[in-house]
């Protein structure tokens, strides 16, 4: 067992509360989550979203028979210079090793969040769905070596019924690979 790995284990379940309570309280902020989106989502898209309207989230739309998600932010912000929105689901990690699972875990929190969305008074048959940015921060010391696609968990049988299968896939950011990198000045929030 390689160092890091017994590190983490020591970690008493108190501990990786009161860190996870830290990440949240890090990402209740609007100015990190700015940050966290213009820093490290690499896509064009991002430069279309007007940061004065982002809004939190409750997250209390997670039912009480799935696992209780306390350390999950949820934001919306408004496309610029349209009444639609964006909502970046950002799950907070902080576990020893990488949950396989993710993939399904963030396909269900997304379900339970279009049937909250879809309630709203606002919703009415001439509006679709908002997209939604699935974001997983992993704060492990090991590589994530799971998939992020839930296409790739599932086993398909060619013939046609591979058409069925749910395409979802979640943004992994892993804390580990950005540690030593210097980070631009609107990212310093970040960093620190």
């Amino acid at each position: 067992m390689d160092a890091s790995r017994s590190e983490d284990k020591k970690l008493s379940s108190a501990q990786r509360k009161s860190i996870d309570a830290s990440y949240k309280l890090l990402f209740s902020e609007p100015k990190m989550v700015i940050d966290l989106l213009q820093g490290y989502v690499k896509q064009e898209w991002i430069e279309r979203l007007d940061f004065s309207t982002l809004q939190a989230v409750p997250t209390d739309f997670v039912s009480s028979r799935l696992h209780k998600r306390q350390n999950d932010c949820i934001w919306r912000v408004q496309w610029r210079d349209t009444d639609r929105w964006l909502y970046v689901y950002v799950v907070l990690e902080f576990q020893s090793t990488p949950d396989r699972l993710m993939p399904l875990r963030l396909l269900t929190y997304l379900g339970l969040l279009y049937e909250k969305i879809a309630k709203q008074k606002e919703f009415t048959r001439a509006h679709k769905l908002p997209p939604v940015l699935p974001m997983v921060l992993y704060n492990g010391k090991t590589p994530w070596n799971f998939v992020t696609k839930l296409y790739e968990l599932i086993d398909v049988i060619p013939g046609g019924i591979e058409q069925f299968i749910p395409r979802f896939e979640f943004l992994l950011l892993e804390e580990y690979k950005y540690k030593d990198h210097p980070l631009p000045a609107h990212e310093q929030n970040l960093k620190q």
